[in-house]
């Protein structure tokens, strides 16, 4: 009897504690305030996401080049426009994906590198 009680705990503590729970932590702001602190808002068509230099593509940030299709807040004067967002759940991540549009809220991070996430409304 001892022994099984010991199994079936041992079990629940596998069942339940196997998999690390990877929740995005942030809270989404409104509209308004995610335009207020972006440095740039655009609708753009992806056309290609490669693991940033930083990273090997499983966990780490990754670099998504977007073709502007229309600049709302900046980037006027550009054509194309490379962004850093964090690849996963977990992390807030963006799941961009080839040929598909996305509204990018994103931040100037230093000198041109770009960032966005889930929390600053890119979806």
């Amino acid at each position: 009897m001892r022994w099984g009680l010991v199994a079936g705990l041992a079990w629940l503590g596998v069942a339940w504690g196997s998999a690390p729970a990877h929740a995005c932590g942030c809270q989404e702001s409104t509209p308004q305030l995610a335009w207020t602190h972006a440095g740039a808002v655009f609708v753009g068509e992806v056309v290609a996401t490669e693991p940033g230099p930083q990273g090997d593509g499983s966990d780490g940030n990754w670099e998504t080049r977007l073709r502007i299709v229309e600049a709302l807040k900046n980037l006027e004067d550009r054509e194309e426009v490379t962004v850093r967002a964090p690849r996963g759940a977990g992390r807030c991540g963006i799941p961009f994906e080839a040929g598909r549009r996305y509204l990018v809220y994103a931040r100037q991070w230093f000198s041109e590198d770009w960032l966005t996430d889930r929390c600053m409304r890119t979806r």
